[in-house]
């Protein structure tokens, strides 16, 4: 099978939290040609075909770099066939999810029970690294965080190794009490009041910035307030990041299909029709003629919800056959709809 297919990311962004979300969409499949025979004595000839897809065409709407977990999104694929025979058409999209996870910089816990974000010290004028650690697994940390006092700023680098950021939140203050400023009146911090935050439309490996001596807080609790650090004895910082596990893995369970995208199809608007097969987790195309002659288009659309937070990609299977109902119940077995 011939396969066309476009790369577009995109992220996901819950309330809380940005959880990064790539949909890549791969067009992929498998193709089987059945041979019809004419036994013509002395000699026997085979009648032959080709049985061919190619799919282009893919695209998500409505575009945009952002979308909430409550919110869905359209898939749209088109399913050419190249070949010289009529075929029965079904597709599935199956996807591989790269986990996401929380992050601080190894400290002091704010809270013993509840939340386990951690904050540590720091004294200017000295060069300072800690681990950051992914989902409290303090013997495998993710990366590390530095800090260095350089020409009147603080130069700070989130770095990992094995994963990659995709949002931090940064604060650093010159008492407890600040601290406190940022946390629920149980004591669990809060990152999305940190003042020094940054997103990222890409998952990336390292995040350096610089933040001056003194200055005012640009965002968070503290927004608007004036701080100076020089001459400072300790500082304390924490450092939060939201991370994607470099390791991808199938996805399993969750909606209709293979993954946990929740999926849903869709008709009008160009889309063909699809009915849904429960037993193998294939939708089949089955307008008023299952069949798809040479040359024509069938148009798949689904629409998509995120089932959990993490790095998508999302691959479209399509299985094309000879249209002989014998050939689809020796393939794909009894009871299909449409066939």
């Amino acid at each position: 099978m011939n396969n066309k297919g476009n790369m577009l990311k995109r992220m996901v962004l819950s309330l809380a939290l940005v959880f990064a979300v790539a949909a890549v969409l791969l067009a992929a499949g498998t193709t089987y040609a059945w041979l019809s025979s004419r036994v013509s004595l002395p000699a026997t000839s085979y009648l032959t075909g080709t049985v061919n897809m190619e799919v282009y065409g893919t695209g998500v709407e409505p575009a945009g770099d952002t979308w909430k977990m409550d919110e869905c999104r359209d898939f749209t694929w088109i399913i050419e066939n190249s070949g010289s025979k009529k075929a029965y058409l079904r597709a599935r999209p199956v996807e591989t999810i790269q986990r996401d996870e929380t992050a601080w910089g190894e400290g002091t816990r704010f809270v013993e029970q509840g939340n386990w974000g951690m904050y540590y010290s720091f004294i200017p004028g000295k060069n300072m690294s800690v681990n950051l650690v992914a989902g409290q697994d303090v013997e495998n940390p993710a990366g590390e965080v530095k800090i260095n006092e350089t020409g009147g700023n603080f130069e700070v680098e989130y770095a990992v190794n094995g994963w990659y950021i995709y949002e931090t939140h940064f604060l650093i203050v010159d008492s407890k009490s600040l601290l406190e400023k940022h946390t629920t009146s149980s004591g669990n911090p809060v990152p999305g009041q940190f003042p020094f935050k940054a997103e990222f439309n890409s998952c990336i490996s390292s995040h350096n910035f610089s933040l001056p001596m003194s200055g005012t807080y640009p965002a968070g609790a503290l927004k608007g307030k004036s701080y100076d650090w020089t001459g400072a004895n300790t500082l304390y910082i924490a450092a939060h990041a939201s991370l994607v596990n470099g390791e991808k893995e199938k996805a399993s369970g969750g909606g209709v299909g293979v993954g946990v995208m929740e999926w849903e199809l869709m008709e009008g608007n160009g889309c063909s029709h699809w009915v849904y097969h429960a037993e193998d987790g294939y939708w089949y195309y089955c307008p008023e003629n299952p069949l798809l002659l040479p040359g024509e288009e069938a148009m798949f659309c689904l629409q998509g919800c995120p089932g959990e937070t993490g790095v998508y990609e999302v691959q479209l299977e399509v299985e094309a056959i000879q249209a002989l109902p014998e050939a689809a119940e020796y393939l794909w077995g009894l009871e299909l709809p449409c066939l």
